[in-house]
């Protein structure tokens, strides 16, 4: 079975440098480059990393983050385990046919939509809202797929009905969520800045970054410096120490267990044996007060989950609501 994993650039998180970049394609890079050889952290790992953070928020600056919110975002991608596994049994990584080393970057639907639909449904669990934010989430994510014309035509068929019935979830969900339309926009733009900074922090790319979504007024920049993530402006009620799990696929005589990245061989021998070797990381997340942004980023925010405010059969973009048009006029 086939593993798509979140690679990391080197074990030890390194002071940042260069011009800042949008968080997104920095992260990409580094899954780009990356080997079977490399540390990698599981998705199921870094959506538990998504939750701390979600967790850490001042509610005063970000609000209607209650208890249920937080382990729906915490679970948000725990549909990867079958693929994944966790650090408790982590799988090694896999090459695709390209050679490029299988991340979440270059997944297929055949994986990512079953994956997808075991996350929603394991968040639906936590609630009405708690579902509908990870349904909305993912649904975002289609769109860059769609639009650059990606997969098969089997492919974006598979995609396209996954929209369609995330579409008809939400329109179920929303009555029961217990919050206006707009506020369950912003929480879904602060599931969407979860992700995506739990992904800066288990990648460990080496720039700077600036994540596009808008929270508590303004976008967030993140870098690594004097040992600490740091968050500028800060949106956290206290700092957070965030464990990062990392995995090593190496080969070894089966003499013990190796501990660190130095005593991994990345190269088989006669008679060794496959392993994966875990690791622990500590970092704090505190707020980012003397660094100063080489360079802004001129990002841009996804396209809304809902596009109005009539939600019948528009809640999931453009696809859906083409689909809906055509549907009534029959």
């Amino acid at each position: 079975m086939e593993k798509p994993l979140i690679f990391r650039n080197g074990l030890a998180a390194q002071e940042s440098s260069g011009a800042s970049r949008q968080a997104f394609e920095a992260i990409a890079e580094v899954q780009q480059k990356a080997t079977v050889r490399d540390w990698y952290v599981t998705q199921p790992d870094h959506a538990r990393v998504s939750g701390q953070i979600a967790a850490a928020f001042d509610s005063r600056k970000v609000p209607n983050l209650n208890e249920a919110v937080v382990r729906a975002i915490a679970m948000h991608d725990i549909g990867w385990m079958p693929y994944d596994g966790d650090l408790s049994s982590p799988r090694p990584p896999q090459e695709i046919a390209s050679g490029e080393a299988l991340s979440f970057a270059n997944t297929e639907a055949e994986m990512f939509l079953p994956a997808w639909l075991g996350s929603i449904q394991a968040a639906q669990s936590t609630g009405a809202l708690g579902g509908l934010l990870v349904s909305a989430h993912l649904a975002r994510l289609t769109h860059p797929y769609l639009e650059r014309g990606a997969g098969s035509p089997e492919q974006r068929a598979q995609v396209e009905q996954f929209l369609y019935r995330e579409a008809a979830r939400v329109e179920h969900l929303l009555p029961l969520a217990g919050l206006p339309l707009e506020e369950v926009e912003a929480l879904i733009g602060v599931l969407q800045f979860c992700d995506l900074a739990s992904l800066y922090l288990c990648a460990n790319p080496a720039s700077p970054v600036e994540l596009p979504q808008t929270l508590n007024g303004s976008r967030v920049q993140f870098c690594f410096e004097q040992g600490s993530y740091r968050m500028r402006p800060n949106l956290l009620d206290y700092v957070l120490v965030a464990e990062i799990l990392c995995a090593l696929c190496g080969w070894t005589s089966g003499a013990g267990d190796c501990a660190g990245e130095d005593s991994v061989s990345t190269k088989p021998a006669a008679a060794d044996a496959l392993s994966v070797f875990t690791h622990s990381l500590a970092y704090s997340l505190a707020q980012m007060s003397a660094w100063r942004m080489e360079a802004r980023v001129a990002a841009t925010t996804l396209p809304p989950i809902f596009p109005g405010k009539n939600l019948k059969g528009k809640a999931l973009g453009e696809v859906s609501k083409s689909k809906s048009r055509s549907k009534s006029e029959s």
